[in-house]
């Protein structure tokens, strides 16, 4: 749909694309999000889906933990609290949830992020 409004829109997405350093700029930030989230939900227990050397920049996938008393609706309540939020996995036939590891999401947002599934581990 092509409306003053979307084109505006592209606009600005081209003009912050630009001032994060363009397209290899941002897949690197995307990258770095993705390996220190990644690093971190090991630290805390959670397996990734895909191996590290598989994986894209994108989006991962962690299977649930085998903690008792580990339950997805809560810990999404959690994270949503705290101004994240996960989606559940859909696309494996074991439990699991899926992080964005893009958009708004900064380097220095991702000790908030862990420290948010900490809390809710912490609560188990």
């Amino acid at each position: 749909r092509d409306s003053v409004a979307s084109r505006g829109l592209g606009d600005v997405y081209k003009r912050q694309l630009k001032a994060e350093g363009g397209i290899a700029a941002r897949h690197a930030r995307y990258a770095a999000v993705n390996e220190a989230l990644r690093e971190g939900m090991a630290e805390l227990g959670f397996k990734a889906y895909v191996a590290a050397d598989r994986q894209g920049p994108f989006i991962t996938t962690f299977l649930y933990p085998d903690q008792a008393g580990f339950d997805f609706k809560h810990m999404y309540a959690v994270l949503k609290a705290g101004g994240y939020v996960i989606y559940p996995g859909k696309l494996t036939e074991r439990p699991s949830f899926r992080l964005g590891n893009i958009g708004e999401i900064h380097s220095d947002d991702v000790p908030k992020i862990l420290g948010l599934f900490r809390g809710y581990l912490a609560s188990l």
